[in-house]
């Protein structure tokens, strides 16, 4: 493959895993990994032509060349987990097939979904994992751009850090979690190590698998602030176990939303192609309205002058 690194501008850091969670108009910043998802799958297409359809926003993508490659180092240590009902698993299982990484589908057989299913289901899972890690995705809305191997080297350069979750700037569910005063620590962590992605998002997390059995006891969705939410109860989790919990506050290899500047480092892609700003922000608006001006500018000069 080509290399098809993004870096975020602000950090500095090029992260693996991508996450758009919510839809198009919702209060989440995603309309530029939605663009750079449908690019990377056309940037690493089969030869087939064939294409698969998202759930959420309803776009079609490539289908990407799948890989038969001999189990790499990385399995020995790391299992990827998916838990879903969908026929069309989405777009996470499909960039792994196009890196030659296996993983493990759960919840197939489930006919009527609840979210409740997720945790039920890992915990049940959980005896058969023989890795020292396993790294969970949702299934269709997010994506690999590169290899794991990286992610796995994040977690282990914190010795401290047992579970590392992807960074939201988003704080849901708010009403539910009000009285239990993770958003006021969710913020003093955010400022400490100065970044706006300071809150989380359970849809991609990596962690050590003996420190999950470990808190199983903490993980009842009956009990958790937003009912069969496991996201609410990832917020007591964080609160109570940090810093063995913690999260990629600044996008080293997991991109949850954006508020900042992605360039795509890939020379086979045209420049006015490479830069994505999120178009829904306070800044940026502005800065796309002065490019279009600027375009409408050289257009009439060029005409003028010919």
């Amino acid at each position: 493959m080509h290399n098809f690194k993004i870096r975020n501008k602000l950090f500095g850091t090029y992260p693996i895993i991508f996450h758009h969670p919510g839809y198009v108009g919702g209060p989440n910043n995603i309309v530029g990994i939605l663009k750079i998802k449908k690019l990377f799958f056309n940037f690493v297409k089969g030869p087939s032509g064939q294409t698969f359809l998202d759930r959420k926003e309803m776009i079609k993508y490539e289908i990407p060349a799948s890989r038969e490659l001999p189990t790499p180092d990385i399995c020995k240590e790391l299992t990827v987990i998916f838990i879903t009902n969908l026929k069309e698993m989405g777009s996470a299982p499909r960039s792994l097939d196009y890196f030659g990484m296996p993983y493990r589908v759960l919840g197939s057989e489930v006919k009527n979904w609840k979210n409740s299913e997720k945790i039920a289901l890992l915990i049940k899972e959980l005896p058969l994992i023989t890795t020292k890690y396993f790294l969970l995705m949702d299934t269709d809305d997010t994506f690999a751009v590169d290899k794991l191997d990286r992610i796995l080297e994040e977690i282990k350069s914190k010795p401290e850090c047992k579970m590392l979750l992807n960074a939201a700037q988003n704080f849901w569910p708010a009403e539910q979690l009000e009285k239990y005063d993770v958003l006021s620590f969710c913020d003093k962590i955010g400022k400490e190590k100065k970044s706006a992605h300071k809150y989380i998002n359970s849809g991609v997390f990596i962690t050590e698998t003996a420190f999950y059995r470990k808190i199983v006891p903490d993980m009842d969705v009956t009990k958790a602030p937003l009912i069969g939410s496991d996201q609410s109860l990832f917020y007591l989790l964080y609160k109570k176990y940090y810093p063995k919990v913690q999260l990629d506050y600044h996008c080293k290899v997991f991109q949850c939303e954006f508020d900042q500047e992605l360039v795509i480092e890939a020379k086979s892609i045209p420049s006015w192609k490479r830069i994505y700003i999120h178009t829904e922000s306070k800044i940026y608006p502005y800065y796309l309205i002065y490019l279009k001006n600027r375009q409408k500018l050289l257009r009439y000069l060029y005409r003028f002058s010919h």
